[in-house]
């Protein structure tokens, strides 16, 4: 017996990165592809981060993305300028694809490390201390630092 694709859920597999990142992108892409491929249950598309990603979502109509590098995907439009100031997340939301990996919300929020460390504080976590600094007043700062942290200490 063949199944045909309205009895599978469509999954795309949506990689990108930096040139050096593409290669190793794929090779995961591929190796996930292999795999859905394998269990029959699903009809995997690989599709690349490039300016035609929107379209490739809508036009294979995908049940479910599979990230592969949640962390580039996310970026804002500086570094993945195919995403004309949207997330992928934001793509996949707005059409109602649910993906792999956090949503909008926390994705951002673990990418500034001062909100995380401000979420994980609240959150009764134990964490280094630490003060943020804004480059401008770095200057102003330099007294806070010293009193409230000792040596050694990281900065980042």
């Amino acid at each position: 017996m063949t199944s045909n694709r309205h009895d599978k859920k469509a999954v795309g597999i949506i990689a990108g990165g930096t040139p050096e990142e593409r290669k190793v992108a794929r090779e995961i892409s591929e190796s996930i592809y292999r795999s859905l491929k394998r269990s029959r249950k699903y009809t995997p598309y690989i599709i690349p981060l490039d300016k035609k990603v929107k379209d490739r979502i809508v036009k294979l109509k995908i049940d479910v993305a599979f990230i592969v590098d949640a962390i580039f995907l996310d970026t804002n439009k500086t570094t993945c300028p195919y995403l004309k100031n949207k997330t992928l997340r934001e793509i996949l939301e707005n059409h109602r694809v649910p993906y792999t990996g956090s949503d909008q919300k926390a994705a951002a929020r673990a990418r500034n490390k001062v909100t995380s460390k401000v979420a994980f504080e609240k959150s009764g976590l134990t964490s280094a201390r630490f003060i943020p600094l804004r480059h401008k007043k770095i200057i102003n700062e330099v007294d806070k630092i010293s009193e409230n942290l000792t040596f050694p200490l990281m900065v980042k």
